[in-house]
């Protein structure tokens, strides 16, 4: 499964190698409970009257549609505002105080334009990061591959996406990715719900028996029959990677941490109870590994929401991959 903004700028790639135009819009600022936070994409072709990405869930979408449909191509971006009024809020169904910002660009099928769009597809596919600069007043759209931002720009916004002297600059980053080690009753109700708040995930279990007489996996999730460090290493070792071990079984559990406390993983996990951790801890540390790598794991995983059933532990592990999503986020 692909994140939402990869999933939209693909539809871009293909509506303009078509010889579509393209509306697109960015949400650049949100103020209240806001559906859909900022940096969230939307895309529209009125040729095949398809759509791509959500600012709000529906009832927003539909009026920008029904705008988009009769009103002329602009050749340069502009800002549209909902919520700023309470009439607003009530027709378009906004929580209490909410309010979008976006910017509305008119994409034509140039060559530029499909070549500015493909290269950021490229660099999302291959997990990397990149930043897109586009003019307010001209439409002149521009990347850079460091997808870094500075003190300076980021304290135009806590997000990844801000408006500043004529200017939109929009972060985009590769999707996050979720490794399961074992397959069991709670990583039965952790796939929806991660995939839900935008995670691709993967499970991986060396224990066939346990894969065959499950009844929980089926063909949307990729399940990988092996140990986890080789898997690890070579698929979730960058920093929009998270691996969680939940197979209750420390010869698989501990060679998925071992691996993934030497990657760059921004969420290592382990289920357990206290004692079953710290039972961890010292098998690991009698293996070589090093305090500060030991600092990364989280275990027990889960936010402390006395969760005790498998539906209530796998919401608390979502929570705190959540949780530590943003901070990485708010870090990068």
């Amino acid at each position: 499964m692909h994140s939402i903004n990869l999933s939209v700028i693909q539809s871009v790639c293909e509506w303009l190698e078509k010889g579509d135009m393209v509306w697109y819009a960015s949400i650049v600022q949100t103020w209240g409970a806001s559906p859909r936070p900022a940096g969230s994409l939307f895309a529209y072709s009125p040729k095949r009257d398809q759509v791509a990405g959500s600012l709000s869930g529906g009832c927003i979408e539909q009026d920008l549609i029904d705008e988009l449909k009769i009103i002329e191509p602009i050749n340069y971006p502009r800002i549209k505002r909902y919520g700023v009024n309470e009439d607003e809020v009530r027709r378009f169904q906004l929580p209490c105080g909410g309010q979008i910002e976006l910017v509305l660009e008119c994409l034509t099928p140039s060559l530029d334009c499909a070549s500015h769009f493909k290269a950021i597809e490229a660099k999302l596919s291959k997990r990397q990061r990149v930043k897109r600069y586009l003019s307010m007043s001209a439409g002149e759209m521009s990347l850079s591959s460091d997808g870094s931002a500075s003190v300076s720009e980021l304290s135009q916004s806590e997000k990844n996406i801000w408006l500043a002297d004529g200017m939109m600059a929009h972060i985009l980053g590769p999707e996050y990715r979720l490794l399961i080690v074992g397959v069991g009753e709670v990583t039965r109700y952790l796939i929806p719900m991660a995939l839900a708040v935008e995670f691709s995930v993967t499970v991986c279990d060396s224990r066939a028996d346990f894969i065959e007489r499950s009844p929980i996996l089926d063909d949307d999730i990729e399940v990988i029959k092996c140990l986890p460090d080789d898997l690890v290493r070579e698929q979730f070792n960058d920093s929009h990677s998270a691996i969680v071990a939940l197979a209750h079984d420390p010869r698989v559990d501990d060679l998925a941490i071992m691996e993934a406390l030497t990657t760059d993983a921004f969420f290592i996990g382990a289920m357990g109870s206290l004692k079953t951790t710290e039972n961890r801890i010292k098998r690991l540390t009698s293996l070589g590994i090093k305090s500060e790598q030991l600092a990364k794991l989280h275990a027990p995983i889960g936010l402390p929401i006395q969760s005790k059933t498998p539906p209530e532990i796998a919401i608390s592990i979502i929570s705190h991959l959540i949780e530590q999503r943003y901070i990485h986020n708010s870090a990068a």
